[in-house]
């Protein structure tokens, strides 16, 4: 579309500036767009020409700005810091067409850092790092329409790998350098500049911009980092928290690189001069190109017991205040080496951990580390091993051959204080089972597979020990395996029949807490249960008498209610009788 003035006192468009320049006495023009707080951001060559002598050495920021009410000697804000890529050339051309590096227009950028918060009176626009072609507006100061504030839009294409825009239908003039390329995209982003205008083809008017998609890190720092220009209480300072007496403590202090060389003094306040190593309650420190400055301080360990203290370190406008740690006490070595326990079950497995390590120390929290060291008491200390703070016996023990050992133990805190202490553990004798009980040794046949056919219990010297079951090979296991074990249950596997198997030989186990056994043979009875006829009350005698001579040759039931006549297998009358 057709270029247009606008009113550069109305929102988006007080965002834009016109850039006045000076080199020497003489001035060029340029424009640019507030983003952040305090910066203008515009390209390379508004500000800089290396012809001309570099950084140019005078920048005026003129926001609003109406050429035919101005005198141009007032209504702007001067430069406070700049930086740029100042190895731009335009003979470079537009890029390379290689990823990853940066030529020609590709580097046409650079940000202008004022010390007023121009930001929050004539508003800023948002930055776009992943623009990749669509519909943008243009905005700037061109001389062509006497320095007015001019607008178009069109259709602005991104190299596919280099970092530049291009566009063919957006007109562009001399003075429109450094304007922004920009977007609308609504919400809370509002409008974002994409890219900064660079200049246009004087054969063909197609207009380039260097975008800002490579560009995303050094902004958003540096415009984060400048504000401190406009607000000293923005400084930071970085350290610990703490420290020990005896040790140094390191602060950075980071206000802008623009302060480069600039000397602050800082002043501890809290402490006393023989506090610290230097004698001295203040000092000096210089800020680098990075806009930090970075010192150390070492605190005195006065061998004093005063607990903890605390000193403020003032800088600039920033204050902290660091906790000293008292270590007067570190010089007293620990007081005595705790073990958990001093008795072990025998039969353990070997490399057990049989007690835990502990210290008592003055500080408590020192750390320390053990160790099993030569001296009164240490016959037995090749028989342990120490991991961490756990004792462990090499092998597995043996009352019966030996009931007890001699240690000896010592402990060392962080400064190299021991402390040693001997030991005798005493290893329990564990007395094994002496015998196995089933709450019965026979069962009905008939009964559901997995049924339980009877409850196991261990007859122990110790009372209070745990046992666990277990069917096991030896004499008497014919038939363990038609048996299982759950808890202290007995559970056969299969529904047992008297007339298949009237009997079961198994071996049982029990073993307790400490390993120890008891093992022996038991034999299970099955019940042979009768078979029962029952026939119905109407029935004659010699009818019943007919089914009973049947249920002799058969297996089957008569029911007959209120009476029942039970048969052996051989016939013979067992009972008969109401039910």
């Amino acid at each position: 579309m057709a270029t247009y003035e606008v009113d550069d006192d109305n929102s988006p468009f007080n965002r834009v500036v016109f850039i006045r320049n000076r080199w020497g006495d003489k001035w060029y023009t340029g424009s640019g767009t507030i983003v952040g707080n305090n910066n203008i951001l515009t390209a390379v060559h508004v500000v800089y020409n290396e012809e001309l002598g570099g950084w140019s050495d005078e920048c005026r920021i003129y926001p609003s700005y109406d050429p035919d009410s101005s005198s141009n000697s007032s209504g702007y804000y001067n430069y406070h810091f700049m930086e740029g890529y100042t190895s731009y050339n335009i003979d470079d051309g537009l890029g390379d067409n290689k990823s990853g590096s940066l030529v020609g227009r590709e580097k046409d950028i650079a940000l202008i850092s004022l010390k007023t918060d121009i930001g929050s009176i004539y508003g800023s626009m948002g930055l776009k790092f992943d623009f990749n072609g669509g519909n943008a507006s243009k905005l700037g100061y061109p001389g062509k329409y006497n320095t007015n504030l001019m607008y178009d839009d069109g259709y602005v294409f991104k190299h596919s790998i280099d970092n530049y825009l291009w566009y063919d239908n957006i007109e562009t003039n001399p003075g429109d350098s450094g304007g922004p390329i920009y977007v609308n995209s609504g919400g809370s982003a509002g409008y974002q500049v994409v890219g900064v205008h660079s200049g246009a083809s004087s054969s063909s008017g197609r207009g380039f911009a260097c975008a800002l998609n490579a560009y995303e890190s050094w902004l958003t720092e540096e415009i984060e980092a400048s504000n401190y220009l406009y607000d000293n209480s923005l400084a930071t300072i970085t350290s610990a928290n703490s420290v020990d007496e005896g040790s140094s403590i390191s602060f950075t202090f980071k206000t802008y690189k623009s302060e480069e060389d600039k000397q602050y003094t800082y002043t501890l306040n809290g402490i006393s001069s023989s506090d610290v190593s230097s004698n001295e309650l203040s000092g000096t420190t210089t800020i680098n190109e990075d806009g930090e400055a970075s010192f150390t301080i070492g605190i005195v360990a006065d061998q004093k017991t005063e607990g903890t203290e605390s000193f403020t370190l003032s800088i600039g406008e920033k204050t902290k205040t660091i906790s000293i740690n008292d270590t007067s006490f570190f010089s007293v070595a620990p007081s005595n080496v705790i073990l958990s326990s001093s008795n072990f079950n025998e039969n353990i497995a070997a490399s057990s951990t049989i007690a835990s390590l502990s210290t008592i120390d003055v500080d408590s929290s020192d750390t320390h580390t053990y160790a099993l060291v030569s001296g009164i008491g240490d016959t037995d200390n090749s028989s342990f091993t120490i991991n961490g703070s756990s004792l462990k016996i090499k092998f597995s023990p043996d009352y019966e051959t030996k009931s007890s050992y001699n240690i000896r133990l010592q402990t060392t805190d962080s400064n190299g204080k021991t402390f040693a202490k001997a030991f005798i553990l005493s290893v329990n004798d564990l007395n094994a089972p002496t015998s196995i009980s089933l709450s019965g040794s026979s069962f009905n046949e008939n009964i559901d597979a997995l049924s339980t056919v009877a409850s196991i219990s261990t007859t122990d010297i110790d009372s209070s020990d745990t046992h666990t079951y277990s069917l096991v090979s030896g004499i008497g296991d014919t038939d363990n395996s038609s048996f299982t074990i759950n808890g202290s249950s007995l559970k056969i596997k299969f529904s047992p029949d008297y007339e298949t198997k009237s009997s079961y030989n198994i071996r049982l186990q029990t073993t307790d807490s400490g390993g120890e056994t008891h093992t022996t043979t038991v034999i299970l009875s099955v019940d042979d249960i009768p078979n029962e006829i029952f026939g119905d009350q109407n029935q004659s005698i010699s009818d019943i008498f007919t089914q009973i001579g049947s249920a002799i040759n058969g297996e089957f039931y008569l029911d007959m209610s209120g009476r029942s006549i039970s048969l052996s297998k051989n016939g013979s009358i067992i009972a008969i009788g109401a039910d």
